[in-house]
């Protein structure tokens, strides 16, 4: 990834100045970035990071369950609240009006906020309040509130959405007498059509094209034929 963005960076500069550029991409830093803040964690707080998994670490985080299946909110990060009064707001507006109590003083706590008791707390309140709405709905509505919310996409929810269907993302590809549809390039080129090249051969395909490249003697009757 961080090599085909450079390559992008070096295409850009040579259309813009005629100059072409050498990528030199250090696989150590490429690591090193995609680690994020793990070194701080471990330079600043003595802690190593590792996968969460659908636990949050800290209450509003983390992924929760809809009518239709889950979404991602971030309620914080880092122990700092983001958009929380939105969050609360949205709940209590919704009538789930025991979330009131998330505007308590408290609840901008790091220690608290990540503490087993608030977890549970605030998972309790926002996904009864999510239970009778999809995660589109959830997904919109959160949006339009200026509140981090994403759907958790099943295959069949990015094949049929709006956005990717829109932007022609996905491509259909002939694969041994089948149409299979398979995802599309992430980028575009004005002028330039990217797109999966030829599909894979048959079985056998190539089998006599490989051995009539071996001695006559050893060649099957069937492909010198």
């Amino acid at each position: 990834m961080h090599a085909a963005t450079a390559a992008l960076m070096a295409v850009l500069v040579l259309e813009e100045t005629g100059q072409g550029q050498i990528v030199d991409v250090s696989a150590q830093e490429a690591v090193a970035h995609s680690l994020e803040n793990a070194v701080q964690y471990l330079d600043l707080e003595e802690t190593i990071r590792h996968r969460v998994g659908s636990g949050p670490v800290e209450a509003g985080t983390g992924l929760f369950t809809c009518s239709d299946g889950w979404i991602y909110l971030v309620g914080g990060l880092g122990g700092l609240p983001l958009a929380w009064d939105s969050i609360t707001t949205w709940l209590v507006d919704s009538g789930i009006h025991e979330a009131a109590q998330l505007c308590r003083p408290h609840w901008r706590e790091r220690s608290w906020r990540r503490s087993s008791e608030a977890v549970q707390t605030f998972r309790g309140l926002f996904e009864r309040f999510a239970a009778g709405r999809t995660k589109q709905e959830l997904y919109e509505d959160g949006q339009n509130r200026g509140i981090s919310i994403a759907p958790v996409s099943t295959p069949d929810d990015l094949l049929t959405s709006p956005q990717l269907v829109e932007r022609d993302f996905f491509l259909t590809v002939p694969v041994n007498g089948r149409t299979l549809t398979f995802p599309g390039s992430p980028y575009r080129f004005d002028g330039m059509k990217v797109a999966p090249g030829a599909p894979p051969a048959q079985p056998g395909a190539d089998t006599c094209a490989v051995l009539d490249a071996l001695p006559a003697a050893r060649t099957p009757p069937a492909c010198k034929e």
